[in-house]
């Protein structure tokens, strides 16, 4: 563990922190105030594998830059490069930070063009009334626990660290999302899933998922363009499980060697894709757009839509190796707030969805507080807003700082590869919450964890605050979408029957109004007319009569 009291844990090579400028350990550290030259920049490309290439190779409008844009988008990234670095060595002087930064592999980016790239997750839907639900069931609990007592779940006695990175076999190897796909949550679904299958002894030894499989071929969400838990494990679900990562790159290594007239042979014999029995299979009929994680070379004349199509198609059949079933999963409630998620840890890692700003790009190690990270700007009506990332929690702790103050912690696996933050983990802030209960980087308004054994999902056996769900934000967005389709028919048309539509139309409308207005004038009527006999809420003294309440 990196402890910000203990001796320094480099979780790079000792090449790198010298090329950034890092200190011995035990002498004082370069990096406060120090400034880069151009050399040192260069030192900075190489070390992450970078070069003048890897910027003019970037493309802009779809086309690639010229030799002015090319040296244009170099510039930009020193700038960046020399912005990141003061406000590196700015936050690493401050010794009450509980965390430090560093000039990671994203230093060479803005934080507007990090985000765009990188932070696109999308929370899961969620309804003006399941909000006002969960607000609900939040007072509801507060006032319970204050009028009966603690629930069975408050009682729980936890110890003080726990992780699923501590046991053996369970967390895999921490994943590197490409800088041009939002795939944080096809890496998230895989990797729980990976580990349910080994705490459940579903498999004996740790097995990777396709995670590519998800980008490509699940509907239900957006590839690249992002996705969500929810609704991939109601995917995987559906479909029966999901393959090996092996099994997948397997076929992928030989359908991208095939000639393009092999391509047109099979095409003949594409068919929809199928989801049988389903009302809402047009809502998802279209696949994400091509993307595949590994390094992919394909014959000339033949496109990744090809390889995707073949790919997916294949995957439909009812001979393909599908492991890692899911039936249902267990939707934790942003009222149970650290109990619940502790108990819920307990048993499963736990997908999350978080807010990585500014702090989080340049993250080295240590804890963020909820200060440094709060939720992302919302609303309450909006408060899926609060959380762009999605990253897999798998355990918790405390730790004592330099000044004496213990800081407790949850450690989370993140996706930006093993040379980001510690070891590929970071820790945030345990125990403080915004108002509305959410927790550091907007955690605790989505939680969730998949159902691996078919007992247990007949059983619904969630833990206590957590509701068991299965199809059902498939079947929310589905229906949303057909909702909004049928609504435009009704205006899609140019005949006389049209005519009828918007009269009918207006006539509801009047009738509405004229409803309204005679609604209203009966109120101001009432309200305006005097009370005789009716005693005011405040008596002579101001206070309020809580008799008259209601």
């Amino acid at each position: 563990m990196a402890s910000l009291n203990a001796k320094r844990v480099h979780f790079r090579s000792e090449g790198e922190r010298a090329a950034l400028g890092a200190a011995p350990d035990g002498a004082k550290d370069a990096s406060d105030g120090f400034e880069m030259t151009m050399t040192e920049f260069e030192h900075y490309m190489r070390l992450h594998g970078k070069s003048k290439q890897t910027y003019c190779s970037r493309r802009e409008g779809g086309a690639a830059q010229d030799v002015r844009a090319c040296e244009a988008t170099l510039s930009r990234a020193e700038a960046s490069f020399r912005r990141n670095q003061r406000i590196v060595a700015q936050h690493n002087a401050d010794p009450s930070n509980t965390f430090k930064l560093r000039l990671n592999k994203f230093a060479d980016v803005d934080s507007e063009d990090f985000q765009a790239s990188q932070l696109r997750y999308s929370a899961r839907p969620m309804s003006k009334l399941r909000s006002h639900h969960q607000n609900a069931k939040r007072f509801a609990r507060h006032f319970a626990s204050g009028m009966l007592g603690q629930s069975d779940v408050d009682r729980t006695e936890f110890p003080k660290r726990f992780n699923w990175k501590d046991v053996p076999n369970v967390m895999g190897r921490v994943h590197n999302q490409k800088q041009d796909c939002a795939s944080c949550w096809a890496y998230v679904t895989t990797d729980i899933l990976e580990s349910l299958m080994v705490i459940r002894k579903v498999t004996p030894v740790h097995e990777e998922l396709a995670v590519d499989e998800l980008i490509n071929c699940d509907t239900y969400d957006s590839g690249c363009a992002t996705g969500n838990m929810f609704t991939a494990f109601e995917w995987i679900e559906t479909k029966g499980g999901i393959a090996t990562n092996k099994n997948f790159n397997g076929l992928l290594d030989g359908i991208s060697k095939k000639p393009e007239s092999w391509f047109s042979k099979v095409q003949a014999h594409a068919g929809p894709i199928g989801y049988a029995n389903d009302d809402l299979a047009p809502e998802f009929s279209t696949r994400p757009e091509p993307h595949f994680e590994s390094a992919l070379k394909v014959e000339p004349g033949v496109t990744l839509e090809k390889v995707q199509e073949q790919m997916c198609m294949a995957s439909e059949k009812p001979d393909w190796p599908r492991v890692a079933q899911v039936h249902g999963y267990c939707e934790l409630s942003l009222s149970g707030g650290e109990k619940e998620l502790m108990h819920a840890l307990s048993k499963s890692p736990v997908a999350i969805g978080v807010n990585a700003n500014k702090k989080f790009q340049l993250y080295d190690r240590g804890i963020l507080r909820l200060k440094d990270c709060p939720p992302a700007p919302h609303t309450s009506e909006t408060m899926y807003t609060a959380i762009n990332h999605a990253a897999l929690l798998t355990g918790w702790g405390e730790e004592k700082m330099p000044n004496g103050e213990v800081v407790k912690y949850w450690e989370v696996k993140n996706s930006f590869g093993s040379d980001w933050g510690e070891g590929g983990y970071f820790r945030v802030e345990r125990g403080p919450v915004t108002a509305e209960g959410l927790g550091t980087c907007g955690m605790y308004f989505e939680s969730v964890y998949p159902i691996v054994d078919e007992k247990e999902a007949r059983a619904q056996e969630c833990v206590p605050g957590a509701t068991f769900r299965r199809d059902y934000y498939r079947a929310l967005m589905g229906g949303a979408a057909q909702q909004g389709r049928s609504f435009m028919q009704f205006f899609d048309s140019n005949d006389d029957a049209m005519a009828v539509r918007l009269a009918l139309l207006v006539a509801a409308g009047f009738v509405m109004t004229v409803t309204l207005v005679t609604r209203v004038t009966r109120m101001v009527k009432r309200t305006c007319a005097p009370q005789e006999g009716r005693a005011p809420l405040l008596d002579s003294n101001g206070a309020r009569r809580g008799s008259d309440l209601v």
